[in-house]
């Protein structure tokens, strides 16, 4: 979780308006692949809720097609479409 706040904030106090995540640990190391979208989705989340103007692009990075069908599921429950 820390990853995503500190790679946030070290973004935004560098001007950065875009940022990219790769899905971490969710490869050799086995964490699992939907608990990781859960803890990157649900931490970005809270990010912007208090810093909505600090990013126009932020871009999750998957390699497996196992972790695109968990975000593409998972992307909505964190950011609707209104």
């Amino acid at each position: 979780m820390n990853c995503y706040k500190n790679s946030m904030y070290l973004a935004s106090e560098s001007k950065l308006n875009t940022v990219a995540f790769p899905c971490i640990s969710t490869g050799v190391f086995g964490y699992p692949a939907e608990e990781a979208a859960e803890v990157a989705l649900g931490t970005i989340r809270s990010y912007l809720e208090e810093k909505k103007d600090k990013f126009d692009r932020i871009i999750i990075c998957v390699f497996l097609e196992k972790d695109e069908e968990i975000y593409r599921k998972k992307l909505p429950e964190y950011f609707p479409f209104e």
